[in-house]
């Protein structure tokens, strides 16, 4: 996430400068970096402030696709819906359009897969097993739609494929998860990382710890920007693994009658209908 953060800043310096601005690789590393660490001084010295913090960039968020789109709708120009909808082209060398659409997918799956941050806070939340799933489902139902709504507006206005394919423009959760793994003994060193110091109330070891591999990870982007995509890709498919193994699971005993664990939030009868629905969604395009 950071390093797409600091690529869109690179973005924009690029956009405002065309003429006097040379695209390095190395300035995206160092954008990166600045992101983390200033996101990590949300994580520490700030973490109390940080549900008033996360309210304002909800409204900052809410706000931005306005923002975004009615300029478009304005100003760009808008493509027909015969080519905009029908045409499809293949720029990155697969031979088979279907393969190629499904290797597509993994970036626009992966702005829908973030939304299970919310569980790595569960031990912060009062009464998770109601309010985590409803978290969950008030995350992806509004910003699935925004989704689909600025999704259309950038088809509709991308103009030509061929110059923006030309372009160079193309945090709190982590630091709990890997806390969390280190209480239950599941890394190296967990004693000294599951340590929440006196005064801080906050895993600090834990945020710096995910602070120097986050660090060390955006480098990878000076050797080759292919490589750091592809292991941004790669946690991607982690976590549709991880869906695919417990959603399986829960289709398993759903089918063969054995009761589920007792839970204060349920699908009810719904429940084995969407869990099918979500298997045949991301199967195709983990595969």
């Amino acid at each position: 996430i950071c390093f797409m953060v600091g690529s869109c800043i690179q973005g924009l310096i690029v956009l405002n400068n065309l003429d006097t601005y040379i695209f390095q690789a190395w300035h995206g590393t160092l954008l990166t970096i600045a992101v983390i660490l200033f996101v990590s001084l949300f994580n520490t010295l700030l973490a109390a402030r940080l549900p008033l913090i996360e309210g304002v960039l909800l409204i900052l968020h809410m706000a931005g696709l306005f923002a975004i789109i009615i300029p478009l709708w304005v100003m760009a120009p808008r493509g027909n819906i015969h080519d905009t909808l029908f045409k499809f082209t293949t720029t990155g060398g697969w031979p088979d359009l279907g393969l190629a659409s499904m290797i597509g997918m993994v970036n626009p799956i992966g702005v829908l897969v973030g939304y299970d941050c919310a569980v790595h806070m569960s031990e912060e939340v009062r009464d998770a097993g109601i309010v985590l799933p409803r978290a969950l489902i008030w995350s992806v139902v509004p910003n699935g739609i925004m989704a689909l709504v600025m999704g259309a507006t950038f088809i509709f206005c991308i103009g030509d494929i061929d110059d923006v394919l030309a372009s160079p423009t193309e945090v709190a959760t982590a630091s709990r998860q890997l806390w969390s793994f280190a209480r239950d003994q599941g890394v190296p060193f967990s004693a000294w990382l599951s340590h929440v110091s006196p005064g801080w109330n906050i895993p600090i070891r834990a945020v710096l710890v995910s602070v120097v591999i986050s660090t060390l990870l955006s480098f990878i982007n000076i050797g080759s920007y292919v490589a750091l995509n592809a292991i941004n890709s790669l946690g991607v498919v982690s976590l549709l693994v991880s869906y695919t193994v417990t959603i399986t699971c829960l289709v398993w005993r759903r089918l063969s009658g054995t009761p589920l664990p007792p839970r204060k939030w349920s699908l009810g009868r719904y429940g084995l209908t969407i869990n099918l629905i979500a298997l045949a969604f991301v199967l195709p395009v983990l595969f």
